[in-house]
């Protein structure tokens, strides 16, 4: 169930979402396969930053993930599932600001939340 693309900047790549099976599917940029890299965390939004950093949003897990290309956890964010300050129900859809700052969709609250960059 894709949920979320994107593209390396630096080779062109396409990292492919796959919600329902908590994995990133990796293509080449002319659609080869390349690798499967099993998330421990569901996958609904991945987004690259304009420093090419790469984001991944958890949906249900109620986080967002600062992630490398190899899908190892840099950094999170958020405190989990919920309806609380800094909690997601369904975080989804991912949005950086020229300040730094990550704006994420709530598909179950139907709000928006920004993380502001520090």
């Amino acid at each position: 169930m894709v949920h979320g693309i994107a593209i390396n900047p630096s080779n062109g790549n396409v990292y492919i979402g796959d919600r329902e099976e908590y994995r990133i599917v990796v293509c080449d940029a002319k659609g080869a396969f390349v690798k499967t890299i099993q998330m421990r965390n569901l996958v609904c939004a991945l987004y690259v930053d304009p420093r090419g950093q790469l984001w991944m949003a958890t949906g249900q897990d109620g986080q967002i993930f600062k992630i490398d290309w190899d899908g190892n956890v840099l950094g999170a964010i958020g405190n989990g599932p919920g309806r609380g300050k800094g909690q997601f129900v369904e975080a989804s859809y991912l949005v950086m600001d020229s300040r730094g700052n990550l704006f994420t969709g709530d598909t179950s609250v139907a709000r928006i939340t920004e993380l502001v960059a520090r």
